[in-house]
């Protein structure tokens, strides 16, 4: 295996660190025109004397879709749909779309999430959805029924205290992280 030269190696980093830099730079500069816009705030080039309204359009015409953009998610109960692969997925994936439709319809506030990830959608450009749970865990001990097996190999069932873990799910989150393109992306990874 060759030896890696570490000043190669950082210069390379540096140079796409730089690369990245320009590239967030230009969208943030985007974005930052896009939010200027939804807001209504000047644009900068006013002149004294001559009319400084600013048209609120893009607010409104952004405002008008929503309800459009968020009723396929939440006005019915078949949200998800699994489909299978082979002859022998067909069981599994319908038990999988009734776990994931009833979740996330009976379970978790969509309205709410939609309405977020439309707001942010409309101002900033697509939303990717990170989604994850926090965890607790939490041991405890109890009294269970164990086989015991004797010297002589002779077996008992007999109550011993046994400790477990048990995981509690606290609360959910999500984090809306924005990037600008054309379409509405919303992309779940469980944490």
């Amino acid at each position: 295996m060759a030896k890696i030269n570490k000043s190669e190696l950082l210069q390379a980093l540096r140079k796409d660190l730089k690369s990245a830099e320009l590239l967030n730079n230009q969208r943030t500069a985007k974005i930052t025109e896009w939010k200027n816009a939804y807001e209504g705030k000047p644009y900068g080039n006013e002149q004294k004397g001559k009319s400084a309204i600013i048209s609120r359009d893009v607010k409104k015409q952004s405002e008008w879709q929503h309800a459009s953009i968020i009723d396929p998610f939440v006005s019915s109960d078949e949200v998800i749909k699994c489909v299978p692969i082979t002859s022998e997925d067909v069981s599994s994936a319908r038990q999988n779309e009734l776990l994931l439709n009833t979740q996330f319809t009976r379970k978790f506030d969509r309205f709410n999430f939609m309405t977020k990830a439309v707001k942010v959608l409309d101002m900033e450009g697509t939303v990717v959805v990170q989604t994850g749970w926090d965890y607790l865990d939490e041991e405890i001990t109890v009294e269970r029924e164990v086989v015991v097996t004797d010297d002589y190999g002779f077996q008992s069932v007999e109550l011993q205290e046994v400790k477990e873990t048990i995981v509690k799910k606290t609360n959910l989150q999500h984090e809306f992280v924005v990037m600008r393109t054309s379409t509405l992306t919303l992309l779940a990874k469980t944490t």
